[in-house]
């Protein structure tokens, strides 16, 4: 599922369409979780259109970059925010889910997290999860092979991973 840049009443936004009932179901948990934590933590709804074949999320544009493409310094101060935003998150009974570089806006408040369409109730069984998002080296074991129940501690491991190929001692 794509997501395109555009202009939303006069402003920058991003939009997707869901094309297929997996898609719809992510776009609709994307959805949700916008409407939970949009404007702190994530971007804000600006547009939620559901029809019996299609979702449309329209969403406020961030600009900043991806944490991947920030400097080492900036990386590092950055994490150290997300920890803390991560535990505001799961205190609400929520993960992300797909926590990898490119899902974090470094952005002029802070970090922001975009692509919610896989996050999940802490507590719910794994192998019930409509889809689960597997990045390579940011993935919990127990997501990619569905043991278990959805816990914290899967953002959290990811955020290690992330934090533990940016180390430079040199800020």
């Amino acid at each position: 599922m794509q997501t395109k840049r555009i202009i939303w009443r006069g402003q920058l936004a991003a939009e997707r369409i869901s094309g297929n009932l997996s898609e719809r179901e992510r776009l609709n948990r994307e959805y949700e979780m916008l409407t939970l934590f949009g404007g702190t933590h994530a971007p804000k709804v600006l547009c939620y259109e559901h029809s019996a074949g299609s979702v449309r999320l329209v969403r406020s544009w961030l600009d900043g970059s991806t944490l991947d493409q920030v400097t080492h310094c900036e990386k590092a101060q950055l994490i150290a925010r997300l920890r803390d935003m991560l535990r505001k998150i799961h205190e609400a009974g929520w993960i992300h889910g797909d926590l990898k570089p490119e899902n974090i806006i470094s952005a002029s408040t802070g970090p922001v997290l975009i692509d919610w369409e896989h996050a999940a109730l802490i507590g719910a069984e794994i192998s019930t999860l409509s889809a689960r998002a597997v990045t390579v080296g940011m993935t919990h074991p127990d997501l990619i092979w569905g043991r278990g129940s959805v816990r914290s501690k899967f953002d959290v491991f990811a955020l290690d991973q992330i934090a533990a190929v940016s180390i430079d001692c040199s800020c």
